[in-house]
């Protein structure tokens, strides 16, 4: 809300914008002395949107802080949001801070509440083994703790682990924060095959329980509730300076789905910045393609894809992202040339070890794995799941109407047009066959006789 001056009054959030500013206006003789004296002030009103409230709630807290509004008396100091921060000591703690910062250390944040602070510490004091201690705590300590019993802390009190060690630690528990979860994985892997090399089983030991507790925690969203979980737009901004694009506003994404090669369909979602662009989805049946052939069904859908979006002079997406390997790369970047089309980058995501998601690898047609901030990673994820659980609900739809059609093709006397309306009025084969013969012969073309012949059919077992 600004002023005659353009000065800004007051800084809020709504979940129904229309709602929160009308009361302001509605009724002045309800309002108290500081919400008239502002109401009595507004000249314009200036409003963004979010993605969610947790995104409004953060984008609130900094503007308040940095533009200081006059009618906003909340949120002006320090201590409405905590973060995490990592002490400048020989030994690093990890811990919850609130308040004014000290240079010297590194905060991490803001979270939107304490219990996505707690959350993450969690994770960090369990994978990373770092001190959450006091500094006069860590002084006086002459044995471990309970936390280095439970494995939470590798007791550098003690020396139980070397200055070296623990920054290495400090470090990837940092890259954590800043999302780099599969740099940390690498890390992590490469410092444990090279103590194996060298027989040192201990070392290799721990690390390999550093990796277990890190697998469950790259899929796991509540670690990264700070961050917006696969917010559109972090994600987004993550991408674009990745891939050093001009703009992202669109993403699609290809998947195939079959049974033992039959009834094959393709699907291709829509996303933008702020999510899912459902009404923008497309199927393909593929009934061109060799049965069972991933990579001629891929290049089917995204020829018509393209093709049609190219005659009618449609924008096209800035990133297509493909479900497989070199292969199913190798169609998208062929099609793709043989339509003239350069402007779009091509990610392909691969399974990788188990098929579990937090080993999947993102990489460039060129070949090159895509180093990108867990935002960027999980939501390029999120989409190609929803290509793929897009592909198999309509390949199921798909799959479900021939068995129902080749029910009713068997039945004598019913013919397309008859077929076309018992499905039509009873909506499936599963409530056409808890039907009586009078509800049968209700409908339309369908006789006391061929009433009695379908449901005798239907009732053959």
């Amino acid at each position: 809300m600004r002023g005659l001056q353009d000065e800004i009054l007051y800084i809020g959030k709504a979940k129904n914008l229309k709602k929160r500013v009308t009361a302001y206006f509605k009724d002045p003789n309800k309002l108290d002395k500081k919400t008239a004296a502002l109401v009595g002030q507004i000249v314009n009103i200036h409003f963004e949107i979010t993605n969610n409230e947790q995104e409004a709630l953060l984008l609130e807290q900094k503007l308040i802080k940095k533009l200081q509004p006059k009618y906003n008396i909340l949120l002006r100091d320090d201590k409405s949001f905590p973060y995490i921060m990592i002490s400048n000591d020989k030994y690093s703690s990890i811990t919850m801070h609130r308040g004014a910062k000290q240079q010297a250390n590194k905060y991490y944040g803001p979270f939107a509440n304490i219990a996505a602070v707690r959350s993450s510490l969690e994770v960090l004091h369990k994978v990373f083994l770092l001190r959450q201690c006091s500094n006069a705590v860590f002084k006086s300590r002459s044995r471990p703790c309970l936390q280095y019993q439970i494995k939470r802390c590798s007791a550098p009190c003690v020396n139980y682990i070397s200055v070296a060690d623990y920054n290495v630690n400090i470090k990837n528990a940092a890259m954590f924060l800043r999302g780099k979860l599969q740099l940390v994985l690498t890390n992590l892997q490469d410092d444990m095959a090279q103590a194996a090399a060298v027989q040192d089983f201990v070392r290799a030991a721990m690390l390999r329980d550093q990796i277990a507790a890190l697998h469950p925690v790259i899929t796991r969203n509540n670690a990264w509730q700070h961050n917006n979980t696969l917010s559109g737009l972090a994600a987004c901004k993550q991408l674009q300076e990745a891939l050093q694009l001009p703009q992202l506003q669109r993403i699609e994404c290809f998947d195939v789905s079959h049974t033992s090669g039959e009834l094959t369909v393709a699907s291709c979602v829509v996303f933008n910045q702020v999510g899912p662009a459902k009404a923008q989805y497309r199927k393909f049946n593929i009934n061109s393609a060799i049965v069972g052939d991933d990579c001629a069904a891929l290049t089917e859908a995204i020829q018509r894809r393209y093709s049609r979006l190219l005659q009618e002079n449609l924008s096209l997406p800035d990133i297509v992202v493909i479900d497989g390997g070199k292969a199913q790369m190798a169609v998208a970047v062929r099609v793709l040339a043989q339509l003239n089309i350069s402007s779009i980058v091509i990610l392909g995501v691969t399974k990788g070890l188990g098929r579990k998601a937090q080993f999947d690898t993102v990489y460039l047609a060129n070949g090159i794995i895509l180093d990108v901030g867990v935002e960027a990673w999980q939501w390029i994820q999120y989409i190609r799941d929803e290509a793929h659980r897009f592909a198999i609900t309509a390949h199921r739809k798909r799959r479900n109407k021939r068995a129902v059609r080749s029910i009713l093709e068997d039945i004598p006397g019913v013919g397309s047009v008859r077929r076309h309306a018992l499905l039509q009025h009873f909506g499936g084969i599963v409530a056409l066959k808890t039907a009586s013969i009078k509800d049968i012969m209700a409908v339309p073309g369908i006789n006391r006789i061929l009433g009695t012949v379908i449901y005798n059919f239907l009732h053959r077992d």
